[in-house]
């Protein structure tokens, strides 16, 4: 199988969960991995695969009103995501960041819909396709 159906599998193994929980808010959000990994990505032909796997999979979930998906494309984010100083490694960031994802989180900040998960994903790979990878070396 390709990476979108393993991911969509493993999504799809959740809902069983989320259908029978309809009284619990389930909460996903698609973490800020750091630029130094879509660097990795894009030096592997891989962006169009992620930004395909991102889009079925808020496509799927945001079916259900109990599940809430979020995203950032915010500019503090998006460098954030640029500064590798925030990172211990490609993809997990530091407790600073984390909190800053629960408190946008609980205020709602970046919180998709079936209106604009599609603007918000495009936003994020635009960023990822034109971002100037030689600029974190």
């Amino acid at each position: 199988k390709d990476s979108t159906n393993l991911a969509i599998d493993n999504i799809n193994n959740l809902i069983p969960y989320i259908e029978q929980m309809e009284n619990t808010e389930f909460y996903f959000y698609l973490s800020p991995f750091s630029m130094l990994y879509w660097d990795s990505q894009t030096r592997i032909n891989k962006i169009d695969l992620w930004k395909n796997i991102y889009t079925e999979v808020c496509k799927l979930l945001l079916q259900y009103e109990n599940v809430n998906v979020f995203l950032w494309t915010d500019n503090e984010m998006l460098n954030i995501m640029s500064d590798l100083d925030n990172y211990t490694d490609d993809t997990h960031y530091s407790p600073l960041v984390s909190n800053q994802i629960a408190n946008r989180i609980c205020s709602g900040q970046g919180l998709l819909s079936i209106y604009n998960y599609d603007k918000e994903i495009n936003t994020l790979f635009t960023y990822i396709n034109n971002f100037d990878y030689e600029a974190l070396f």
